[in-house]
């Protein structure tokens, strides 16, 4: 009894005292997760017509923005390499994974990150983290096998080549590399790229998420893109499960998400997922997709994320708030760049 009445006494006397003491640590805590950029972010959007934040949405398209001294996000394809004239080609990706030598595909990321900064490009579309299990998929040579541990562990190793660790992460010798395709289209229906997949959550989640929550973790991607097909009846670019309960939620990955070369118009076009084009660009935005690519011939000016996205805030189909959300997330990969 004597030691209970001695914590007791003790309770009384210091716990205001440790309450106020977690408080303030906690307060701390928050600030210090602030990032110093947030408040300028949040003045830039304020500072933007609504045509203004929806051109920060396109890649692999000119999203810079002179008036306000926004500068130009470039991307490009590194998967073995960046695809520049006279820039090293080095081993396709199933190569590299033969290698079995994390530290050698580290050296030859930070290679590829140098010579893509010296092209003016900023993000690359790799690694391809899909692993392979059906042999029929045509792109299998894109990929590091079927074996998830081997798919994460050289995965991760090129990213933290590309991106650089601690300080040295999107320096100017840097770039931001884009883990694809989220998730599982390494083993598609009948082997067809971008067929559809319907997959058991233990399997999603111990084969096909696994190398890409390894890639959060151990080298922390910058980016994200999702995968063309259907997943358990859910196009991947819509799918809220893989893209916010999954990442977000459950990983707490806050990164750019940049859709695939025309997706966001497959959810009509493709799936008729959607009724029209701007519910596209709304779905797009739900599920967490903060830029569009769309790069065949005549759909640059028809992007979800330019006309039909405009159009979808003034009939009140999409909220502002959706549209500052995907802007801010593109804007923070810009002032990570120390470009501002």
């Amino acid at each position: 009894m004597k030691q209970y009445r001695s914590m007791d006494s003790f309770t009384s006397h210091y716990l205001p005292f440790t309450l106020l003491a977690l408080v303030m640590f906690n307060m701390g805590f928050a600030q210090d997760k602030a990032r110093p950029s947030d408040k300028k972010i949040e003045k830039l959007i304020s500072k933007m017509s609504l045509e203004e934040k929806v051109h920060q949405l396109a890649t692999q398209y000119p999203n810079a923005n002179m008036r306000l001294g926004i500068p130009n996000l470039s991307a490009n394809e590194c998967l073995h390499g960046i695809k520049m004239d006279s820039a090293t080609v080095f081993p396709q990706a199933i190569a590299m994974a033969s290698t079995w030598d994390t530290e050698l595909i580290e050296r030859m990321g930070h290679t590829v990150a140098k010579e893509s900064r010296s092209f003016g490009i900023h993000q690359c579309y790799t690694p391809m983290l899909a692993v392979v299990r059906d042999v029929r998929w045509g792109r299998t040579e894109e990929s590091y096998g079927e074996d998830p541990y081997l798919v994460g562990k050289i995965g991760s190793s090129y990213i933290r080549g590309l991106q650089g660790m601690g300080a040295e992460r999107f320096d100017e010798n840097h770039i931001m590399a884009t883990a694809k395709h989220f998730v599982a289209d390494g083993e598609p229906m009948a082997g067809d790229n971008g067929a559809a997949h319907d997959i058991s959550e233990y399997t999603l989640q111990n084969v096909h998420l696994y190398p890409f929550r390894m890639a959060i973790e151990e080298a922390e991607v910058g980016a994200i893109m999702p995968a063309h097909h259907l997943l358990n009846g859910i196009p991947c670019h819509a799918n809220k499960h893989v893209m916010q309960t999954v990442l977000r939620d459950e990983w707490g990955w806050d990164g750019l998400v940049v859709s695939d070369n025309g997706d966001m118009r497959s959810l009509k076009q493709v799936f008729n997922y959607v009724p029209d084009y701007e519910h596209a660009a709304k779905k797009g935005l739900e599920a967490g997709i903060h830029q569009e690519l769309a790069l065949f011939q005549g759909w640059s000016d028809q992007r979800m994320f330019g006309d039909y996205l405009i159009s979808a805030v003034n009939k009140k189909i999409v909220p502002v708030a959706l549209v500052d959300d995907a802007v801010k997330h593109v804007l923070q990969a810009k002032f990570d760049y120390r470009s501002f």
